[in-house]
């Protein structure tokens, strides 16, 4: 099949933006031109008047935390294309597939042979590491699967409170255990040994403190999103992104810092560049956009992540950092919870919230209130995350010989954000009843409209992309 796309404006990251026809021929972009001629027996796509997107990367992408893996698989990719984003990287724990912590080898064959015409875009995996027995096998998982990124918690140690609780102990030490300083170590130093380098994904939070500030956030009786905040304060994300960045240089290991919340972590990761650590920052549209000021009360546990949600002052700081750079890329967080789990009291509701199929509208309406070029976003929800992560130049770029992910918007439909009009299996969202301008209205993924209107038309379609040593083929 063969694909003209005519009359569309072009967001190019950095090269911005430019009137021309897009020529698809099978999976990839074959031509782009001023104007094509030569319609016959080809499909055209009108999109006079419309932007097209390279379609989104995602970096931050949880399934399986709550509901089974593979349901969230089916569930929140439709949800993924509906949003613009044709590509996932998704954190695969492999003790979710196995009894105690299986190594990858015994798991992951199976993962992609059970996920095999589930997906609704493309995806790859950051492997998470959670003890120090996988360790010597990353340079194999990343020359041998393709795998080329792997995370660990700073945080989530069980609380005494926790520990008590036998299923939310052993929950919580099956999707997110904490490690310890000397196993975050030797993990970077087995990175910065392996050539070329893999990444190690830091979620940089200072759980000893945390503890203890959250006892006394509920000893003083704070509530909502601001006493959750106050539990997990910002200096707390700071002292842990320079802790890390610290063994990062000892070790000569990138590292990338995943939902960078605060002016203070955006400091950190500023100073640390300038010292000369290979570190890379992340964001969130929830970071970008909410504040824990103006939550509606009812709805503000939607909105219980970790990092938390903080004030207007961080909001700004983090745009600052997409301006000059140092944030590189926006990823969604995204994590499928029920909403009956949001329970209005915010120590009890669950953590965790979808995020993609707002993430696009969201970040074009906050970036055009401050006259940022959307070729910017472009940038952060593209081409970034696709060279930081070996996808590139199959994603994350509107050029000839790459895929043909493409995304058009209609930057004058305006929609009041809803959770039923979305979807997720969630069932709620944090930017409920918030007016988002600049909505997707088609999908492509290699060369096949997924997703028009407000139709899904294609399902199971996605597939697994390796990123190898060599980089993309």
């Amino acid at each position: 099949m063969e694909t003209i796309i005519k009359d569309g404006n072009l967001v190019s990251p950095y090269w911005g933006m430019r009137k021309a026809d897009i020529h698809v021929k099978g999976e990839r972009i074959f031509a782009i031109s001023e104007s094509i001629g030569g319609l016959r027996r080809k499909k055209v796509i009108d999109a006079k008047g419309k932007l097209i997107f390279p379609g989104l990367v995602d970096p931050h992408v949880h399934l399986g935390n709550t509901f089974p893996f593979l349901e969230d698989v089916e569930s929140e990719t439709p949800s993924a294309a509906a949003g613009g984003v044709t590509t996932i990287l998704v954190f695969l724990k492999a003790a979710l597939f196995g009894s105690g912590f299986p190594s990858y080898r015994k798991v992951f064959d199976k993962v992609l042979k059970d996920m095999s015409g589930l997906a609704s875009v493309d995806f790859s995996f950051h492997f998470h590491i959670p003890l120090d027995t996988y360790i010597d096998e990353i340079p194999d998982y990343y020359n041998d699967y393709g795998i080329q990124s792997f995370k660990f918690h700073m945080g989530y140690k069980p609380s005494e409170k926790e520990s008590k609780d036998e299923y939310v102990a052993q929950r919580l030490q099956k999707i997110s255990p904490g490690i310890d300083d000397g196993v975050i170590y030797e993990i970077l130093k087995k990175i910065g040994q392996t050539s070329p380098s893999p990444l190690g994904l830091v979620h940089a939070e200072a759980d000893e403190i945390i503890t203890r500030t959250t006892q006394s956030a509920q000893d003083a009786g704070l509530s909502g999103l601001k006493a959750w905040d106050a539990a997990r304060p910002d200096f707390t994300e700071e002292m842990a992104i320079m802790r890390v960045a610290y063994l990062a240089r000892r070790t000569n290991s990138p590292i990338y810092i995943v939902h960078v919340s605060s002016a203070l972590g955006l400091e950190a990761v500023r100073n640390e560049k300038r010292l000369g650590t290979r570190i890379i920052a992340e964001t969130c549209p929830h970071y970008l956009s909410l504040t824990h000021e103006e939550t509606d009360e009812e709805q503000e546990t939607f909105g219980k992540v970790a990092p938390p949600i903080r004030s207007m002052k961080d909001v700004e700081a983090l745009w600052e950092g997409i301006k000059d750079g140092t944030i590189s890329c926006v990823g969604t967080d995204h994590s499928a919870k029920p909403r009956k789990a949001k329970t209005k009291d915010i120590w009890s509701s669950i953590l965790g919230m979808p995020g993609m199929e707002t993430m696009l509208p969201t970040l074009i309406t906050e970036a055009t209130k401050r006259q940022i070029p959307l070729t910017k976003i472009s940038e952060v929800c593209s081409h970034n995350a696709a060279r930081i992560f070996q996808l590139f130049p199959h994603k994350g770029t509107i050029a000839p010989g790459s895929d043909a992910d493409l995304v058009i918007v209609d930057m004058e439909k305006e929609v009041e954000i809803k959770a039923d009009n979305l979807h997720s299996v969630s069932g709620f969202t944090a930017f409920e009843g918030k007016k988002a301008k600049g909505w997707p209205i088609l999908t492509m993924l290699r060369g096949k409209v997924i997703y028009e209107n407000g139709s899904l038309l294609e399902k199971g379609c996605g597939k697994f992309v390796p990123r190898f040593p060599g980089g993309a083929e």
